[in-house]
């Protein structure tokens, strides 16, 4: 397969953190806030991670336990679940006058890209991301699935970053 390229150049001027002074606000603009795991410790830093217990318990909603995160493993501070799930849309036009079938895996789109690119079609593949974070987790995401290892050991990164 050809290398794949990835362009992670931030292009947005929005603050990251925005939504901390937004919560702060009285009354405050959220009453919850979905967050991703790199936010969880700043909303406990800043006092707004409350517990969940309560809210779960008065509306009998269970979760298995290991997909909840308890802060000195009393309180439930997050549940996870799973956020960057992606549609895969196929155009049958393309697809079928070029033979082809609907990938099913991963594996099996990388090989219907390669075979549309060498028949001709300059993209044959799209996606809709937020932002460049959203398409780098995705990058990561099928990279794992296939195989491909983040790190060699414990501290050096196993991917080139310079190809």
């Amino acid at each position: 397969m050809d290398d794949i390229i990835v362009d992670l150049t931030q292009q947005e001027t929005i603050e990251y953190f925005d939504f901390v002074n937004k919560m702060k606000l009285a009354p405050a603009r959220y009453t919850a806030y979905i967050a991703e795991n790199d936010t969880i410790g700043i909303l406990q830093y800043e006092g707004l991670a409350a517990p969940l217990d309560y809210y779960l318990q008065s509306n009998n909603i269970e979760f298995p336990a290991d997909q909840m995160l308890k802060l000195g493993g009393r309180n439930t501070i997050a549940v996870a679940y799973s956020q960057n799930t992606k549609q895969l849309y196929a155009n049958d036009e393309i697809i079928k006058s070029n033979n082809l079938t609907i990938p099913t895996t991963y594996e099996d789109l990388l090989g219907i890209l390669e075979q549309l690119k060498s028949s001709g079609v300059e993209f044959p593949v799209s996606g809709m991301f937020n932002n460049n974070r959203d398409l780098a987790i995705m990058f990561v995401n099928i990279y794992l699935s296939l195989g491909g290892e983040l790190f060699k050991d414990s501290e050096s990164p196993k991917i080139d970053y310079k190809k």
